[in-house]
């Protein structure tokens, strides 16, 4: 699963100074690594009920918007937990790549 954000990409591009555009790499990095976490959390629910719940909830945070604009980006994910059930699913991998980038590999058991 990759997660973007465009808009942050855009918000460190447009940035005028070199300053201005560290601080706003650290601050993107920071938002992803927040919804990294949350996501990461959601997915390794041992219930399939209680994964479902934290997986819906995450579309609350401000990160979620950032990350998928639209509800094709998240929906394979909720498809194959749902499918997954009370199967273990184990997140794999780094948890951000670079600024506004994010790759999350999951295994069902």
């Amino acid at each position: 699963m990759a997660v973007h954000s465009f808009a942050s990409i855009a918000e460190i591009t447009n940035a005028p100074t070199e300053e201005e555009r560290e601080a706003t790499q650290a601050l993107v990095i920071s938002k992803s690594r927040t919804f990294d976490t949350n996501l990461r959390a959601a997915v390794t629910k041992k219930d399939a009920k209680k994964g479902a719940e934290a997986l819906l909830k995450l579309e609350t945070l401000y990160e979620f918007k950032r990350s998928h604009p639209t509800v094709e980006h998240f929906t394979p994910l909720l498809i194959a937990a749902a499918a997954a059930g009370d199967a273990e699913i184990e997140a794999l991998g780094i948890d951000l790549v670079e600024p506004a980038f994010s790759y999350l590999n999951l295994r069902f058991a």
